[in-house]
């Protein structure tokens, strides 16, 4: 597995990094998720619904996305 930083962020006084990652053949693919979710990143479901869909998923990423957008227009629209 061999991977670039692709974006720093900060959250605060905290950096968030994004990486880009090739996973070389496929008996790479169980470890590279391991390692995903063994992680500290909170945003991951810590339980799989096994009747979720693709198109929950998209539901549900774009409801996440809609109120994190309002709450950006929210504070530019609110400031003193």
């Amino acid at each position: 597995m061999t991977g670039t930083v692709a974006r720093i962020a900060h959250r605060g006084q905290q950096p968030i990094y994004s990486a880009q990652v090739a996973v070389a053949p496929d008996h790479n693919r169980d470890n590279y998720l391991q390692l995903i979710y063994d992680g500290a990143n909170q945003t991951l479901p810590q339980v799989q619904d096994a009747w979720i869909t693709p198109f929950d998923e998209l539901y549900m990423n774009l409801v996440v996305r809609t109120q994190a957008y309002e709450r950006r227009l929210s504070r530019w629209f609110n400031r003193v």
